[in-house]
C-alpha cells in the first residue's frame, strides 16, 4: 500500500515537458478514460483530479471503506488523543474523528464558499445552501461577507450541540482534527481542533480529499466516509457492535452502483438542508 501512495505522489509531483493525462482505478492500476467515466458512473466511488505542472491524475476512490487495526494500535491513538486533548478517555470509547486536512483562513473560507455554494429559488427567494444550513435573500439583493459569516457562525454552533450531544452517550468521544493550517488562520476557534501529529493522516486519511471522518472501535474496527453521512447512520455504527450487515450493504452497493432502499446506503437526499455533523 506504502509503494501503491508513494506512486500517487511521484505521478503527482513529476515535472516534465507537457501535461499528460492519467486513469487510475481504486486499486492504482491505470485504466483508459472510458473505463474511468464508467466507474464515476457508480455511487460508490468519487473521482478526484490531482494536477502538477507536468501530468493531471484522475483517481477512483471508494466513498465508504471498513477495516480493522489491531486493539494494541486502539490503545495507542486513544493514548495519544488523551494527551493532545488533554481530556480523559477512557479505555472501551468508541472514538469520532472530522478530518480536515487544511484548515484555512476566515478569508479563503469565504471565497470558497462564495464561489461554490449552489443557488437555488424556493419561494421567491434565492437560497444557499451547504451542510444543512442556508442562506436565504431576495432575489434583488447580494449576498455579502457578512452573510457568509453569519452562515459559519451558525454551522459552528450546530457543531458544538452535535459533540455534545455525540459524548452525552457512555463511552463515546469526538474530536476535530487537522493536518495543515494556513497562515493568518482566526477561524473555527469555537470548536476546538487537534493538529494530528501524523498518526491519523498515515493510518487512516492517506490520499488527499479521500475520506473525512473516522469511526473507530475499541476492537480496532472502523469505518471511513468520504462522504455525506447522516446522523442516524453514525448512531446505528456506534450502536452496533456487530458491523458484519454494514459491509454487506456496502458490498451490495458498490455492485449495483446506485443507493438501495432498506440498505445502510439508502439515498441520503436530505437535498442538503437536512442538518447533519459530519
Amino acid at each position: 500500500m506504502i509503494y501503491k501512495i508513494t506512486l500517487l505522489l511521484l505521478l503527482v509531483c513529476f515535472k516534465g515537458m507537457a501535461q499528460e493525462k492519467v486513469f487510475l482505478d481504486e486499486n492504482m492500476q491505470e485504466i483508459d478514460s472510458l473505463q474511468f467515466n464508467t466507474i464515476c458512473n457508480n455511487h460508490a466511488y468519487k473521482c478526484l483530479a490531482y494536477s502538477s505542472d507536468s501530468i493531471l491524475v484522475n483517481k477512483v476512490l471508494p466513498k465508504y471503506s471498513f477495516g480493522k487495526i489491531s486493539s494494541e494500535e486502539y490503545e495507542q491513538i486513544r493514548s495519544i488523543l488523551e494527551l493532545d486533548s488533554k481530556t480523559k478517555i477512557a479505555s472501551g470509547s468508541k472514538i469520532i474523528i472530522s478530518y480536515s486536512d487544511t484548515l484555512f483562513n476566515r478569508e479563503t473560507v469565504i471565497k470558497k464558499q462564495m464561489s461554490s455554494f449552489t443557488k437555488t429559488k424556493k419561494s421567491n427567494k434565492q437560497s444557499l445552501i451547504c451542510n444543512g444550513f442556508s442562506i436565504s435573500k431576495s432575489p434583488d439583493k447580494t449576498l455579502n461577507k457578512k452573510d457568509f459569516i453569519h452562515f459559519n457562525e451558525k454551522r459552528e454552533k450546530y457543531l458544538a450541540k452535535c459533540i455534545e450531544k455525540f459524548e452525552k452517550q457512555d463511552l463515546v468521544t469526538v474530536n476535530l482534527m487537522y493536518n495543515n493550517k494556513q497562515d493568518g488562520f482566526s477561524y473555527f476557534e469555537n470548536v476546538p481542533r487537534l493538529k494530528d501529529r501524523g498518526i491519523f493522516k498515515n493510518t487512516f486519511f492517506k490520499i488527499y480529499k479521500n475520506y473525512n471522518l473516522l469511526i473507530l472501535k475499541p476492537d480496532g474496527e472502523y469505518f471511513l466516509s468520504g462522504s455525506f453521512i447522516t446522523n442516524k447512520n453514525v448512531q446505528l455504527l456506534l450502536n452496533k457492535e456487530d458491523w458484519t450487515p454494514y459491509k454487506e450493504d456496502l458490498q451490495e452497493f458498490k455492485e449495483k452502483g446506485c443507493y438501495i432502499n432498506k440498505n445502510f446506503f439508502e439515498d441520503p437526499i436530505f437535498d442538503f438542508t437536512t442538518k447533519h455533523c459530519f
